[in-house]
């Protein structure tokens, strides 16, 4: 009964939350007022066909996964074995917020992280901060752990929503055998023939890679980096500051929470396509709002 209660106490976080995913913080860059919002309007259920696909495309890049136990990790680890691990914990508590983040793969020497890869299934291909600091942030993560870092390339892999094209032959690209290698190789050679320029890679000029329909933005960790990046953003999940506003039009556009008339900040009215209804679950009343392209 005890455990129960506790499980259900409020966090010392806004909202009362415990923890901050790391996808969360990074969302803080797309409209932090989105989550503000989300969080004050559980009633509003959002459907998105593209945010499904995107969900199916991780599912799909990670099906082959062999799951390991806790006790063989840390065994591989020890005996400095490689492995690709893909979509596995890590929390860590950073700047007094304790933060937890699933990366889609990271590939370690033992203790020495070599890739942080985090994909994105997206029209756009360039590296958004949203993009950079997810990455960055899985990276930090990493090193509160207790894993070398020094040698450590970010990548955003972003590949071209399913809705263009088939999913198969998006995700081919990284299932062909020595992709992530030379993905490596190309940004430690960076590193050792000019390691000042590779140094300066980050999100205005990452590293770009092209591997068939997927474009890869490589990068360096960088642990003071992200650490800045991330006190902006803890300052909302600490009540230090109000949350702050989309300034782009179009994100207000596609926004669930402009189409349920929840959001006094909007830039645009919500697109035509958002279709909105109200259901009733256990005796609950939902407003459900489905962006229908």
């Amino acid at each position: 009964m005890s455990g129960d209660t506790a499980v259900r106490e409020p966090g010392p976080l806004r909202h009362g939350r415990r923890q901050v995913g790391v996808s969360t913080l990074a969302s803080q860059w797309y409209c932090e007022l989105k989550i503000d919002l989300k969080h004050l309007h559980p009633e509003i259920r959002a459907l998105s066909p593209a945010l499904d696909l995107g969900t199916e495309g991780h599912e799909r890049l990670s099906a082959g996964a062999r799951p390991i136990t806790r006790e063989d990790f840390e065994k591989d680890v020890a005996e400095g074995r490689e492995l690709y691990l893909q979509e596995s914990r890590f929390e860590a508590e950073i700047d007094g917020v304790p933060v937890i983040g699933v990366p889609d793969l990271v590939h370690l020497q033992g203790r020495r992280c070599d890739l942080v890869l985090e994909m994105k299934f997206s029209r756009r291909p360039a590296l958004y901060v949203d993009r950079y600091v997810q990455a960055q942030t899985y990276g930090l993560l990493l090193a509160q752990n207790g894993f070398d870092m020094a040698r450590t390339a970010c990548v955003v892999g972003i590949v071209p929503s399913p809705l263009e094209g088939g999913r198969d032959e998006k995700l081919k690209a990284l299932r062909q055998e020595g992709v992530l290698h030379r993905i490596l190789d190309r940004c430690w050679s960076l590193a050792e023939q000019d390691g000042k320029r590779w140094a300066a890679r980050g999100v205005k000029n990452p590293l770009t890679l092209q591997e068939g329909p997927v474009t890869l933005q490589a990068f360096p960790f960088k642990s003071s980096d992200v650490q800045e990046h991330l006190r902006w953003a803890f300052d909302f999940w600490k009540s230090r500051r109000d949350p702050e506003a989309a300034t782009t039009p179009a994100k207000c556009k596609v926004c669930p929470y402009n189409a349920a008339r929840v959001c006094g900040s909007a830039k645009a009215p919500p697109d035509r396509a958002f279709r909105t209804r109200t259901i009733r679950e256990d005796g609950k009343e939902f407003l459900e709002v489905t962006l229908t392209r």
